[in-house]
């Protein structure tokens, strides 16, 4: 990705927009299903920046407008927020005095990650956090404008999030948010009435919505029995 782009927009060769078509492909989940010509597109439209150390990237606060690659060097992610002489934070604090402004890291971002998808997919949507280099860095930036103008909303994306927007246990998340996860979705089919979905005991790692069929709780006695009581069908 880094090589192809080191090439301005305007004297790439065909080989250099094919290594970024191929690069694209597996950036992200909301590039992933596009077309190769689409790709190719986008691949001549991309931007190699490059950052000193400790020079903000992504401003909290600023319009999200691009997808990020991470190339070369890693960042911080940093968040800054407002406390009173007491130490507390202003919204749970009223006495009087003058504040002062506080910058905590609250996460990194390695070498080769992509950041700010979301940009790609709603407009007036703003950055919660600030993100700065850690070093000499170099970033790939595909702009939203670019991608609107090859790539306009993937119809099986806006389906997915048709779906999931009449969840009432996802009422509470932003649509831009929803959108995103809409391109981590995945299917799984499960044909033997005795294959389990879940198992007791196991790290929660994905969020189930079941689309057809019927699955069936229980929950396991000490001893290893199950009693009827414990039988709960979904």
């Amino acid at each position: 990705l880094r090589t192809a782009c080191q090439t301005p927009p305007g004297s790439r060769t065909g080989q250099d927009i094919t290594c970024l078509e191929e690069a694209l492909r597996w950036t992200s989940p909301i590039l992933k299903p596009r077309t190769s010509q689409d790709l190719r597109f986008l691949g001549s439209r991309l931007e190699l920046r490059k950052f000193d150390k400790l020079a903000v990237i992504v401003e909290a606060g600023t319009p999200c407008d691009a997808l990020c690659v991470v190339v070369v060097g890693s960042l911080t992610v940093q968040r800054t927020r407002e406390i009173c002489p007491a130490g507390k934070h202003v919204l749970q604090c009223q006495c009087p005095g003058v504040r002062s402004k506080v910058t905590n890291i609250v996460g990194h971002i390695p070498n080769h990650t992509a950041i700010c998808e979301h940009s790609l997919l709603a407009e007036q949507f703003y950055h919660g956090a600030s993100v700065v280099a850690a070093e000499i860095c170099e970033v790939v930036m595909l702009f939203r404008s670019d991608f609107f103008l090859r790539a306009p909303p993937d119809p099986e994306v806006e389906n997915k999030y048709m779906f999931m927007r009449k969840l009432p246990r996802l009422e509470g998340i932003p649509d831009v948010e929803l959108r995103a996860a809409c391109g981590y979705l995945d299917r799984e089919s499960h044909t033997h009435s005795s294959q389990p979905l879940i198992r007791e005991g196991d790290l929660f790692q994905k969020f189930y919505i079941i689309i057809s069929g019927r699955v069936k709780a229980l929950r396991l006695v000490p001893e290893g029995r199950l009693p009827k009581s414990a039988q709960k069908k979904i």
